[in-house]
């Protein structure tokens, strides 16, 4: 079985996350140890055979991750990833697979801390600096109240302090916070996805690490990266709504209802045209008054009325029988179709957006 290794380094901790070859599986298996402890990464890297390797850091971090990127480089290729990168490719990630238009990401490290905001237009991540957790708390929570417009929700992150920071959120924005019981382990479980997306990407080389440095390999894997939380929303369904559809059919009725009065119209105006040949005959005595001028040729008129011409017209009644087809066009049938309209069933009551994210991230265990 391949498998993928993930490791963080934040503080004075490297955090890692064991996950199958592809790198969206479940959690195999996860823990702690010192960052500069050699012998630790050494043990921890040779515990399998692996198929890639992720790296990534806070930005006080960056000495240690140098000296873990040459001991875990050892057994595989190492992809490395920047803490400010992994942030905001983590944002941009949720913000996409879970539909957000404007989402903010909160990460907090015992020693290091930001917000990345991402929204249509851009992404943007700001480092937040204080000397102590509740410092920390506060900025942080300045820095998301600042936010203009609201965003549509607020993640929080980290290992330092998230459940304190998430109750902070909760009472000084209306919009939805969410907290993982297990967001320490965000950070390696990402690093990992990046690594195998990395790992079947040839173009894709390792970056060495540097205190904010923006390395091409962490931009191809941005597709996969940190898809800790986003990988599971994204099994979010989209409710359908079909309240709108039985209107649609009932106005569909009512235009079939409408259609009845015009073959009754057509019907009125065929007797006309019948009556017309009837009345042919005296028709043709006002044409005769109308040449006065010559009363003497009007006596040969009188043949005129004998004429057979008439006749033709005559016959044009039988050429008008067509005109009382439409009687057939039954108009009660479509009147009976309201009647089979059936009332717009009510829409099924949509799921809690906590309930999907906590069914469906592997490896976490509640939202709070």
């Amino acid at each position: 079985m391949d498998l993928v290794l993930g490791v963080a380094l934040t503080g004075e901790q490297a955090r890692w996350v064991t996950v199958d070859g592809t790198g969206a599986g479940a959690t195999l298996d996860h823990g702690v140890v010192d960052a500069d402890d050699a012998d630790a990464l050494e043990a921890l890297v040779g515990r399998a055979q692996w198929r890639a390797i992720g790296l990534t850091w806070s930005p006080d971090a960056a000495a240690a991750a140098a000296e873990a990127q040459q001991v875990l480089g050892r057994r595989a290729a190492v992809t490395a990833l920047a803490h400010d990168d992994a942030i905001g490719l983590l944002t941009a990630a949720i913000a996409d697979v879970a539909g957000y238009d404007f989402l903010a990401v909160c990460n907090a490290e015992p020693d290091a801390a930001a917000v990345a905001v991402v929204n249509a237009r851009r992404m943007t991540v700001e480092a937040v600096d204080a000397p102590d957790a509740e410092s920390r708390i506060d900025r942080l929570t300045e820095t998301v109240r600042g936010i203009r417009p609201s965003p549509d929700a607020v993640f929080v992150l980290g290992s330092a302090g998230t459940e304190a920071l998430a109750d902070r959120l909760r009472q000084v924005t209306t919009q939805p916070v969410l907290n993982a019981a297990e967001g320490e382990f965000a950070l390696p479980r990402g690093a990992a996805l990046a690594a195998a997306r990395a790992a079947d990407d040839p173009v894709a080389e390792p970056a060495a690490p540097t205190r904010r440095g923006r390395r091409a390999p962490a931009l191809m894997a941005a597709a996969a990266v940190l898809l800790v939380v986003a990988v599971a929303l994204g099994a979010t369904g989209r409710l359908s709504w079909r309240t709108e559809e039985p209107p649609a059919s009932s106005q569909a009725g009512q235009q079939t209802v409408r259609p009845s009065p015009p073959p009754a119209a057509s019907p009125t105006a065929a007797p006309a045209p019948l009556a017309a040949p009837g009345n042919g005959a005296p028709e043709v005595a006002p044409v005769a008054p109308e040449q006065p001028q010559s009363p003497p040729e009007q006596a040969g008129s009188p043949e005129a009325p004998a004429e057979v011409p008439p006749a033709p017209p005559a016959e044009a009644p039988p050429a008008e029988a067509p005109p009382a087809e439409p009687p057939p066009v039954q108009a009660p049938p479509p009147a009976a179709e309201p009647v089979y309209v059936p009332p717009p069933p009510a829409p099924p009551p949509e799921p809690r957006l906590r309930d999907r994210i906590m069914d469906k991230i592997p490896g976490l265990d509640r939202f709070r």
